[in-house]
């Protein structure tokens, strides 16, 4: 079983639905445990114990979630640097076909706009989907094959057929890493020890014993919130091409105005 489908819903919707369940089930515990705290005989230094255990504990999930929401926000800038050099990259090719004589030229810039058209239109609504799609290599072997075909005659020629080359295979290189960051996010045991950490906190503040349970309650529900709203940033970053926290084809779509 995924969880894929919350990436297919509103982020607000995403993070009520997080938040709102952390809550739930603090609340919940917190009513039914607090009958067995109270069925024991409390000592004076009994909060004092649990304020102990859970400064540490919080200190560690603390460090902890931080440091893998820094991996997943830095792992999104990564991925989003990538396509912007992609799309730049694309745009110093077209320069370059300006320099290639007919009929290569056109078919040239014919075939790398038909590229970027398919990128936007075809490639990134898969991708939302977490579908990595296949319809560019062929697109990127055609043009290939037409740049195989020319032959320079001129020294100035030769340069810039070079300088295409070079960044031609720039492309199929950042391609490549994107198109691996479709499927890529956190693995399923780093999930299971953030949701684990988690709980762990919240049952913890069911030990405190206050003198108005409505004061206890309160905040074992505003600690909820604050785990769940954690927890629902580093989902929102984890996958780099899911949901509205993801990246766009803007800059494939800059190059591509260009290109009319």
């Amino acid at each position: 079983m995924n969880f894929y489908w919350v990436y297919d819903i509103p982020n607000w919707e995403f993070a009520l639905l997080t938040v709102g369940t952390f809550i739930i089930v603090a609340i919940g515990g917190l009513f039914a445990f607090r009958r067995v705290v109270q069925r024991n005989e409390i000592p004076q230094s009994h909060n004092d114990i649990v304020s102990f255990y859970m400064a540490g504990l919080t200190a560690i999930y603390g460090i902890t979630l931080g440091l893998i929401a820094i991996g997943a926000w830095q792992n999104l800038s990564d991925v989003d640097a990538n396509v912007s050099k992609e799309a730049s990259t694309i745009a110093a090719v077209l320069q370059d076909i300006k320099f290639i004589p007919e009929p290569y030229g056109d078919s040239l810039k014919a075939q790398l706009k038909e590229y970027t058209r398919y990128t936007i239109e075809d490639s990134w609504p898969q991708q939302r989907q977490g579908i990595v799609p296949h319809g560019g290599t062929s697109r990127l072997s055609l043009f290939q094959t037409t740049l195989s075909k020319y032959e320079p005659k001129t020294k100035n020629q030769e340069i810039v057929l070079a300088e295409i080359y070079k960044q031609f295979n720039i492309i199929i290189e950042l391609r490549r890493i994107r198109l691996i960051n479709v499927t890529n996010g956190l693995p399923s045991t780093i999930w299971g020890v953030i949701i684990f950490g988690s709980l762990i906190n919240i049952i913890i503040t069911w030990f405190f014993i206050t003198d108005k349970f409505s004061t206890h309650l309160v905040m074992t529900a505003l600690y909820a919130a604050l785990l769940g709203s954690l927890v629902f940033l580093v989902g929102a970053m984890d996958n780099p091409f899911r949901g509205e926290f993801s990246i766009g084809p803007d800059a494939f779509e800059s190059v591509y105005q260009n290109m009319k």
